[in-house]
């Protein structure tokens, strides 16, 4: 559902376009890891660059997950109701879809750092065999499962999938090997077309949006 902040109905047009508008920031986030990530890999021993890239966002992801797992969301209802009373939701939310939470955490926001540490070890082992087109070919087929597998509208064949396919590489990895692959080919754009490019992109995901929530 979209956010309400006001009592007035351009509110629901106003959060559509901002909740929109900004989730380019991930698939974003996760182009430049790979194209600056690209120079290391290439240099070498691809594998041992990915595991220690990794480290640091191991240790923070486990790190949060432990803390959404022991803070209480409502600290004053902890105070009031007990600590264990306050945390059941919480705890109950945890253990309620273990096929897919091992890859998000303590928490759903989470998702992007085990969804990149998956990319670039996948990256890293096809740098490893000298096929890193094949990860940007990989990434492609998994993107195109997560969209039929329904991560974020309806399953286009029969139900949604138990495995959630928004999380985990089938987002990033095709944004990841593609910074990578941008970088090492030394792709690039005049002004004119990005800027084109940007147009059509926004437009496209506003207008799909439209269809879904206003029309389907």
């Amino acid at each position: 559902a979209l956010p309400i902040s006001w009592n007035w109905t351009v509110d629901i047009y106003v959060a559509g376009v901002l909740n929109q508008i900004t989730r380019f920031a991930v698939p974003f986030f996760f182009l430049c890891s790979g194209y600056f990530l690209q120079p290391k890999l290439s240099s070498g021993a691809p594998l041992g660059v990915a595991l220690r890239y990794c480290r640091p966002l191991l240790i923070l992801w486990l790190v949060w997950s432990v803390l959404y797992a022991v803070i209480p969301f409502d600290p004053l209802g902890a105070w009031e109701q007990g600590y264990g009373a306050a945390m059941a939701f919480q705890w109950q939310m945890l253990l309620s879809d273990p096929l897919n939470q091992w890859w998000v955490g303590g928490m759903v926001h989470l998702w992007f750092l085990p969804a990149l540490m998956l990319a670039v070890l996948i990256l890293a082992l096809c740098q490893q065999v000298h096929r890193p087109g094949l990860a940007l070919a990989l990434g492609a087929t998994l993107y195109l499962l997560a969209l039929i597998g329904g991560s974020y509208g309806k399953p286009i064949l029969g139900a949604e999938w138990a495995l959630m396919t928004r999380n985990g590489p089938f987002f990033s990895l095709l944004f990841v090997a593609l910074g990578f692959m941008i970088r090492k080919h030394h792709w690039t754009l005049s002004s004119a077309l990005a800027l084109r490019l940007l147009v059509i992109g926004v437009l496209s995901i506003l207008v799909s949006v439209a269809f879904v929530y206003f029309i389907a």
